[in-house]
């Protein structure tokens, strides 16, 4: 293997971490303005970086340059934002799912009233 071979690979690593942190920024942002990410458009794109990264990462060896630990330190920063920001959302879901169990659980617990029932009154 020439010297220019670990070389290519860190670079090649460089891009793929600097588009994950891309994509990862962009699904927090869309997180953050209350809105969902475009269909599984950065999802998916996702989950094709992370596979770019580790095949790419299995050939990388050291000596590793300054831009490979900055765009490896932007994407762990991207990624701990993304995980807070999901984190909220889930833990809000969790609550409103605990408080929709709570009122049916209130309705049905005298057995007067049928949570099916009611959903379908309200159709009416």
């Amino acid at each position: 293997m020439s010297a220019a071979a670990p070389l290519a690979d860190a670079r090649a690593l460089t891009r793929i971490a600097s588009r994950i942190a891309d994509a990862v920024e962009e699904e927090t942002a869309c997180f953050e303005a209350g809105r969902l990410p475009r269909g599984g458009d950065v999802f998916d794109r996702k989950a094709l970086l992370l596979l770019e990264f580790t095949r790419a990462a299995r050939g990388c060896a050291p000596p590793f340059d300054d831009r490979l630990r900055e765009a490896l330190s932007r994407m762990k920063a991207a990624v701990a934002r993304n995980h807070a920001v999901l984190g909220l959302h889930l833990e809000a879901a969790r609550r409103v799912a605990e408080t929709l169990k709570r009122v049916v659980a209130d309705i049905e617990s005298d057995g007067t009233y049928a949570a099916t029932r009611l959903v379908r009154g309200q159709a009416r």
